[in-house]
């Protein structure tokens, strides 16, 4: 008879069955202690892999895409490419490799909240997710090949289902919720009675939440928000990114510092600005409208960066506004031709630098400031994108 086989012992921490759910539903505790007092070993034989610096782990992590801030949409997408998922899970896989990565890779896990994407295949003749360098130490997803034919038609289910779950999935996990840095969501139509709530609760919950950024909400949802957001507060955000139409968030980030208008030309976030934010010193993609101007320089005196959008050429009155900011280190403007070779003789554009030069001269800040034009052509369906930022020397007084 041949010899029976001893049984095989059952591993004390099972596999989870949904590996790849994107709730937050692991509730494992950091280990208690200092990082120091964790020792690497490599005493099974098998992998020197945890050997690794953890300086080296973290620029490894660096090539995979992450949602810029702020991110763009050249053709007005509702969503990002699929892509992103890319680091949430390596970063969710290897937290769960053992204990030592779990103290360094959970806090990135959670890091950012993203429910702006779908999990769908698309088209690789279509759609290529290359990467390219920005400044600073992250990636840029490059959407010049993502359109809105390739993004599934139930795209808004996708979106409205992942941003319930994670929302719920962070209230009921402190311990996750602690970490997150950065919120990236689209807002839908969809299940607005379950999905809004959820989300409301979550961000009230978030103590260490500092950049919230609204890719998208539909235009027709001000009502919605309002009746969600209506006197909530997050004291902890200190950079918004949202369309004009979502101001009612707006009015929730009473201490924020940074407002930026990725929609629409601004006119509702000034009015939730001089309401209810008063320590705004950064506002960018307002644009360059008399009456908008009148009413923000008066409710926010005390600005030091200012990046206007709309064209500089037609609006050219707004720039005698801008002459009682006596705090502004930065100004940029935007223009709608491309000047790049001829800005320094055209007629139209050399009163304009003459103006803004005046005006950062005379700002009573201390250090350098800077001013620039920029011109943003995003394309289209067969025009590639055209972008350049030009530098305006300035007086320098220490």
């Amino acid at each position: 008879m041949p010899p029976h086989c001893a049984k095989r012992a059952k591993p004390s921490n099972p596999t989870p069955d949904k590996a790849n759910d994107d709730v937050a539903t692991d509730n494992k505790s950091t280990p208690a202690g200092k990082d120091e007092d964790i020792a690497i070993s490599a005493d099974n034989g098998k992998s020197k892999l945890i050997e690794l610096p953890v300086e080296l782990l973290l620029e490894i992590m660096l090539y995979f895409p992450a949602v810029h801030i702020p991110t763009s949409r050249r053709f007005n997408t509702p969503v990002l490419p699929p892509s992103i998922f890319e680091r949430w899970d390596a970063l969710r896989a290897l937290s769960q490799t053992c204990q030592l990565w779990r103290t360094i890779f959970y806090p990135m896990l959670w890091e950012r909240m993203e429910a702006c994407a779908v999990r769908a295949e698309l088209d690789p003749q279509r759609f290529q997710a290359e990467p390219r360098s920005i400044k600073g130490s992250s990636t840029e997803l490059n959407m010049a090949d993502f359109r809105g034919e390739d993004i599934p038609r139930n795209w808004y289910k996708g979106v409205s289902r992942l941003l319930g779950k994670l929302s719920k999935g962070l209230t009921t996990n402190p311990e996750a919720a602690k970490h997150v840095r950065t919120v990236n969501v689209s807002l839908t139509r969809c299940s607005p009675g379950t999905v809004l709530p959820a989300f409301v609760g979550c961000l009230e919950i978030l103590p260490n939440l500092q950049t919230l950024q609204i890719l998208r909400a539909h235009t027709q949802m001000t009502t919605m928000l309002k009746s969600h957001f209506e006197n909530h507060t997050f004291p902890a955000v200190r950079t918004i990114i949202v369309p004009d139409h979502g101001h009612e968030i707006l009015r929730c980030c009473t201490e924020v510092r940074k407002v930026v208008c990725n929609d629409g030309n601004g006119s509702k976030l000034v009015t939730a600005i001089a309401k209810c934010c008063p320590k705004v010193e950064v506002v960018e993609g307002i644009d360059a409208d008399k009456n908008i101007l009148k009413r923000l320089v008066k409710a926010c005196p005390n600005i030091r960066e200012l990046k206007l959008g709309g064209f500089i050429e037609t609006n050219t009155a707004v720039l005698a506004l801008l002459a009682s900011l006596k705090n502004l280190v930065r100004l940029e403007l935007r223009v709608g031709k491309d000047y790049a070779e001829t800005y320094h003789q055209d007629p139209l554009v050399t009163p304009i630098i003459k103006a803004a030069r005046e005006i950062m001269n005379n700002s009573k800040a201390q250090g350098k400031k800077t001013l620039k034009l920029y011109y943003d052509d995003i394309g289209g369906w067969d025009r590639q994108e055209k972008h350049w930022v030009i530098s305006i020397l300035l007086d320098y007084k220490p």
